[in-house]
């Protein structure tokens, strides 16, 4: 039973669905809206431990991340850890020593996004002149 009329209760928003017998309130209406990718090529570093922070989700979003991954030149870092900070705990996805160069280290996914969660990298034990790069993708969702 299709709502035409736009003075009928239910017509606002598209937010009401016929269930079979009667109209009910839909729940959150969300959908795609653009895809999602970030990378960071860190080249020539110094001595020391480096950290690529992605970008945060922002409000009125939910992002899906389906690959996530980090690899270096060298094998001179010593130790890497990918991260999903998830409101106030960091969600542990790969926590891994780094013992061969060019071999990529790819976390779990999909990873599940809200609002000001966002993905990091960090390397320690970088020595003068490494290269290390990561790198996130999938797609946005917005929520109404």
């Amino acid at each position: 039973m299709p709502i035409t009329d736009p003075n009928q209760q239910y017509f606002k928003d598209g937010g009401w669905g016929w269930n079979g017998t009667a109209w009910v309130k839909l729940g959150v209406v969300w959908g795609y809206s653009d895809r999602y990718a970030e990378r960071f090529d860190d080249t020539a570093v110094g001595a020391s431990d480096i950290t690529q922070t992605f970008a945060t989700v922002p409000a009125g979003e939910v992002w899906v991340i389906t690959g996530f991954s980090a690899y270096a030149k060298q094998t001179n870092v010593t130790f890497v850890y990918m991260i999903a900070n998830c409101g106030v705990f960091p969600l542990e996805l790969v926590v891994n020593p780094y013992t061969t160069a060019y071999v990529g280290l790819v976390a779990p996914s999909p990873i599940i996004l809200k609002a000001g969660d966002f993905l990091r990298v960090i390397w320690y034990g970088c020595i003068l002149g490494d290269t290390v790069r990561s790198a996130a993708n999938g797609y946005k969702m917005k929520v109404t």
